[in-house]
Parts: C-alpha cells; sequence; structure tokens
C-alpha cells in the first residue's frame, strides 16, 4: 500500500480474512508496517500475525482488530507479508482491510466491526 504517515501516532486496523487451511510459512504476516529500521514487530513499526506463529492454524472467518493510541508509524504498509523481510507470507484470503490514521474510540470500533460483520455475514 505504501506509505500513508511517516510521523509516529495512533492507528487501528480491521481485516476481514481467513485461512482455511494450517500451511504456508511461519510467523505469518497478515499486514505489516516497518520504518525502515529495525524489526517490524519493534516500535515505531508493527504487524499483524496470522494465528498459530511458528506453526501456522486454520482461521475460520473473522474479522481482526488491532489499535495502539500512539507511537507507530504507517510507513511501507504491506498487506499479505512483511514489509522488512521476505518469506513471511500470508497463507490465507482477505476480503477487506480498513485501516484509520488513529485509535479509534471504543463505540466507533464496535461500529466498524458491526459494520463489516454484517457485510460478510460472520457472525
Amino acid at each position: 500500500m505504501g506509505t500513508l504517515r511517516v510521523e509516529p501516532g495512533g492507528y487501528t486496523v480491521f481485516v476481514v480474512m481467513q485461512a482455511p487451511v494450517a500451511a504456508g510459512p511461519s510467523w505469518q504476516r497478515v499486514m505489516g508496517v516497518w520504518s525502515g529500521e529495525g524489526n517490524d514487530w519493534v516500535k515505531p513499526n508493527w504487524i499483524l500475525m496470522r494465528a498459530g506463529g511458528a506453526t501456522p492454524a486454520v482461521m475460520p472467518p473473522a474479522v481482526m482488530m488491532q489499535a495502539q493510541a500512539a507511537g507507530h508509524v504507517l510507513d511501507r504498509v504491506t498487506i499479505f507479508g512483511a514489509a522488512q523481510s521476505q518469506g513471511q507470507w500470508l497463507a490465507g484470503d482477505i476480503a477487506e482491510v480498513l485501516l484509520y490514521d488513529r485509535r479509534l474510540g471504543d463505540d466507533e470500533a464496535v461500529a466498524v466491526e458491526r459494520y463489516l460483520r454484517g457485510k460478510w455475514k460472520l457472525p
């Protein structure tokens, strides 16, 4: 997706996804953001990972959400893999990504999740 913001700040991300089989590389990134320095899992960078870590697990269709109030960039935003390195690509399906450049309030986050669950007919 590219760079949306290099200054540290907050964010909220929602990803509608599934991984119907336990396959692919270890430590799969659903989404990664990397400033160009340090590891992608250390501030100001951040990652959203598939369940299972070293051993990918089956993930039924779901809405994943992650948020931080401050201190994180939106630089080199990458979907389906790691922005920092090769080989940690996602073996799964993504239907929709919503990325906000701030931490949403609780009411806002609940409303967005409810909207996505309804749109994609998820429990």
